[in-house]
């Protein structure tokens, strides 16, 4: 073969070659502008969506227990494992609906959330709140002769996080009794919103008990 012969052929391999990328790049364009094979992506999006919803609402309703993520800061962050089957005891984190009576709670926050909060009264438990809307929760150890043992459980704060007048559940130098099937619920944080402000929950609307699986460490090296 002649040397222009070569230069030829090699000049001809090269253009080939070149040329290949510009095809595959066009028919790849060509692909994504395709409405059907859009429309059988978001198909199969929507099917896979759809089997992830219904596979959380199995475990849901029918496992012992879920993982959830809390993220305000009434409750150290985390990851927590909310056992459906564990009894509730003091002290215990759990999680239930909240549903307040108050209108004024359900204007301003809504009924659709998942609040986790320590449970710290029981019935025949007494809150009492004093002049300043401190509240102090007493109660009697089983078989204890003598005082209750009493803790403060917050001090209903003057106003929200946006300026909004807040109000104390049970009213300034008054008590209340929890009654059979209440629970009083608390948080440290003193702006979590508790019992404090929307009053007892239902027992019975408790839906687990919440262990930490994993604590967010924020601001920490």
């Amino acid at each position: 073969m002649t040397d222009t012969a070569k230069t030829t052929a090699a000049s001809t391999e090269a253009v080939s070659n070149s040329a290949a990328p510009s095809e595959s790049a066009s028919d790849f364009f060509r692909r994504l502008r395709d409405p059907l094979r859009w429309k059988s992506a978001v198909s199969d999006l929507a099917l896979w969506f759809m089997f992830g919803v219904l596979i959380t609402q199995m475990i849901s309703r029918y496992a012992p227990g879920y993982p959830i993520v809390v993220g305000t800061p009434s409750v150290p962050t985390g990851i927590y494992w909310v056992d459906k089957t564990a009894p509730a005891h003091r002290n215990n984190l759990v999680t239930f609906p909240f549903e307040p009576k108050a209108a004024w709670l359900r204007e301003r926050y809504g009924d659709e959330h998942v609040h986790t909060k320590l449970l710290k009264g029981l019935p025949g438990d007494t809150i009492h709140a004093d002049n300043a809307n401190n509240l102090t929760l007493c109660h009697h150890l089983q078989d204890e002769v003598g005082p209750p043992d009493c803790e403060p459980v917050g001090k209903v704060q003057e106003k929200d996080s946006k300026g909004r007048p807040l109000f104390s559940w049970v009213p300034a130098n008054q008590g209340y009794v929890l009654k059979a099937g209440e629970y009083w619920v608390y948080s440290p944080h003193p702006k979590s919103l508790d019992s404090r402000y929307h009053g007892p929950i239902e027992s019975a609307s408790v839906t687990g008990v919440a262990t930490p699986i994993w604590l967010f460490r924020i601001g920490s090296n």
